[in-house]
């Protein structure tokens, strides 16, 4: 070990390359040792297949809209009024639970049950029990679910044109396709129900504004006609004229707060007929033309990197470097 170090107490390079030189053979046939038993271990691996879709999404700018909008003094459409965020419905729980439990066409199952997660170990047989079968079932779904998140699927957002690339990887290549499509289902009916949703409320809000203010505008008009009937000649007293004109006042108040409910009430229903979907796919999924893993070249570098620094580390250890 001391001829590592040269009289300069460096490390002396020259002679720890010549000591590999030296040992050549003896590196290159672990390597190759160690490369061989990585790549016969990746052939037990189960081939992935990976596809993708991208999601952008889609702002109003109908001018016509924006023109009566306007006219009318309304700020936009129902569509600018709901904030969707597509990397939040996919990476949410509810999806995946979805997912996880649909009966899938091309391998015929659920993906509990493809990936084994229902299946009982041996303990767990030896002390299983009537009552606990909807705790496993949970305990499946869940161990399926997160799976499903931490392995199979990434999300990645383009910052600057907000773009969102999903990418889904599964050992059957049409599995793939078909979970990105009902992905892609999922997300495009949960946004155009939201829409919705969020403009049935608006309307059903503003019908009931106008029937309060409208309760509101015959109240006072009946005090009018009462307060008439009563006070013929009001005119004659400076106090009955003034609550005369206040009643006026609030009549012609109110009736504005109807005129604005009422324009409000024909924006909503034209929003409603001018709802478009806020999320849109660029590219659709495709079956996978090959396999994305297990990649063997990579199986085989890190086997002789290995292999090289386990016989490096074994001279050293018995001193012959």
């Amino acid at each position: 070990m001391n001829n590592l170090i040269n009289s300069n107490d460096e490390i002396d390079f020259r002679y720890i390359i010549t000591r590999l030189y030296y040992f050549r053979f003896q590196l290159i046939q672990s390597s190759i040792v160690l490369g061989i038993l990585f790549v016969i271990i990746s052939l037990f691996q189960p081939k992935m297949y990976k596809s993708n879709i991208s999601f952008f999404k889609i702002n109003d700018t109908n001018n016509l809209s924006l023109s009566v909008d306007t006219i009318l003094g309304n700020d936009g459409g129902i569509n600018d009024k709901l904030d969707v965020d597509i990397t939040d419905i996919i990476s949410s729980k509810k999806l995946s639970i979805e997912v996880v439990n649909h009966q899938w066409t091309s391998i015929n199952n659920n993906l509990i049950s493809f990936w084994g997660f229902d299946k009982e170990g041996i303990i767990s047989k030896f002390f299983s029990s009537n009552g606990t079968s909807d705790f496993k079932t949970l305990v499946s779904e869940e161990a399926a679910v997160k799976e499903f998140i931490s392995k199979r699927i990434s999300i990645n957002e383009d910052l600057k044109t907000g773009l969102i690339t999903v990418y889904l990887e599964t050992e059957d290549r049409e599995l793939s396709v078909e979970i990105l499509n009902f992905i892609k289902d999922f997300v495009l009916d949960f946004s155009s129900s939201n829409i919705t949703q969020l403009s049935e409320k608006e309307v059903e809000y503003l019908y009931t504004r106008v029937d309060s203010v409208n309760d509101e505008l015959k109240q006072i008009e009946q005090d009018m006609i009462n307060f008439l009937d009563n006070n013929k000649n009001y005119l004659d007293s400076p106090e009955l004229t003034i609550f005369y004109q206040k009643l006026v006042q609030d009549r012609m108040f109110t009736e504005n707060v109807m005129i604005t409910l009422l324009q409000q009430v024909e924006i909503a229903k034209l929003n409603q007929i001018k709802i478009s979907p806020v999320i849109e796919t660029l590219d659709s999924p495709k079956k996978a033309a090959k396999k994305s893993s297990p990649k063997r070249i990579y199986w085989l570098l890190s086997g002789l990197s290995l292999g090289f620094i386990l016989s490096v580390l074994n001279l050293i250890y018995r001193r012959k470097i």
